[in-house]
């Protein structure tokens, strides 16, 4: 009986270690930040010819203090909180090319929400519904 157990344990311990490893390696992993969606409404004149418009969105941005971390030395980050990730305002202009419609999709690259330490940002999708006068 007990060399089935050693046998056993050889085998089934050496396999937890290898799914500890790959566990450990995937969460260690850069998560992309998520993709963050705005809904803006035009008048029928802006979409004919065009516009800039200053918009404001909320998104998570990198904790500036731990870096992303979450973590200062071996503490939790009082600053977001362990998350490594703030709410942030922003505002920005966009250009409306001239001769969208309803249902015209905008992508502004790396504007979503941060990704975790330190991963590549989100995309920010913007769709046009466009007022069409009366």
């Amino acid at each position: 009986m007990g060399v089935f157990n050693d046998v056993f344990k050889r085998f089934f311990g050496g396999f937890s270690r290898i799914v500890k490893q790959q566990q450990t390696h995937s969460q260690s992993e850069p998560t992309r930040g998520e993709d963050l969606r705005l809904d803006l409404k035009l008048e029928f004149r802006e979409a004919i010819f065009g516009c800039e418009k200053q918009i404001e969105i909320v998104q998570l941005e990198t904790c500036s203090i731990c870096s992303g971390t979450g973590q200062i030395n071996e503490y939790k980050c009082e600053n977001c909180n362990g998350l490594g990730l703030n709410n942030v305002a922003k505002k920005m202009k966009i250009t409306i090319p001239a001769g969208v419609d309803s249902g015209t999709r905008l992508r502004v690259a790396n504007e979503g929400n941060a990704g975790l330490r330190g991963s590549p940002s989100g995309d920010l999708y913007i769709y046009l519904f466009v007022q069409h006068e009366q």
